[in-house]
C-alpha cells in the first residue's frame, strides 16, 4: 500500500462515470502527518463533482494487515441533469487488509479495501440534505508503484427537492500510480 506522504494519482472508469485524484503529503498545508487528496468526477448525466480530504492512516498495534484511514472530506457538486448544486463536509474513512499476507500462493500483494463517507444535514448545503459516498474494492499490487483495482461505489446525495440522487451506482475499473 502507499507510503506515508508519497505522491499518489489514480483513475477509475466505470460505464457511465470517471474519477481522478491525486494525493500528496498533508506537509504541504503545514501538517507534519497525513495525506491531501482532491478528486474531480463527472457522469453521463455531466454532473460535476470535486473532493479535497484530509487523510490521516496508521495500522493497529499487531495487525500489520490491517491500515484505517480517515478524515474529513469537502463535496462540491453541480448536478447538470437536476440544475442543482450543493457542497457537504462528509467525516469517514477507508479500511485495507492484505488478504496476500494470509494466503501463501499470492505472488502479488492483494488487499480488499472499503470506504465510508457521510455528511450529515447540518454539514450539507445548497440543495443537498445529506450525502454518502461508499466505495468496496480488491486491489492487486502488479509492481511495486502501481495497483489496479476493480470495485463497486454508489454516490448519492439526498436532495430536498429530488429527494435521493445517484451520481455513481456501479462497477469500476481503475489504476493507481504511486511516486
Amino acid at each position: 500500500m502507499q507510503a506515508a506522504h508519497a505522491d499518489e494519482a489514480e483513475l477509475y472508469v466505470a460505464d457511465d462515470a470517471i474519477q481522478g485524484r491525486y494525493a500528496t503529503g498533508a506537509d504541504l498545508i503545514g501538517l507534519s502527518t497525513g495525506n491531501l487528496a482532491a478528486e474531480v468526477f463527472t457522469n453521463e448525466e455531466d454532473d460535476l463533482l470535486g473532493t479535497l480530504g484530509l487523510e490521516f492512516s496508521g495500522a493497529p498495534a499487531g495487525i500489520s494487515p490491517l491500515v484505517f484511514t480517515a478524515g474529513p472530506k469537502l463535496y462540491v457538486a453541480t448536478l447538470d441533469f437536476l440544475d442543482d448544486s450543493f457542497a457537504t463536509v462528509a467525516l469517514g474513512g477507508k479500511a485495507s487488509y492484505e488478504i496476500s499476507s494470509h494466503v501463501p500462493q499470492m505472488q502479488i500483494p492483494t488487499y480488499v479495501s472499503g470506504q465510508l463517507y457521510y455528511a450529515p444535514k447540518i454539514l450539507s448545503f445548497g440543495e443537498a440534505d445529506h450525502l454518502t459516498d461508499f466505495i468496496i474494492r480488491l486491489e492487486a499490487e502488479f509492481v511495486p508503484s502501481l495497483t489496479g483495482f476493480f470495485g463497486y461505489r454508489l454516490l448519492q446525495a439526498d436532495l430536498e427537492d429530488s429527494g435521493d440522487y445517484e451520481l455513481d451506482d456501479d462497477i469500476h475499473l481503475g489504476l493507481r500510480f504511486n511516486f
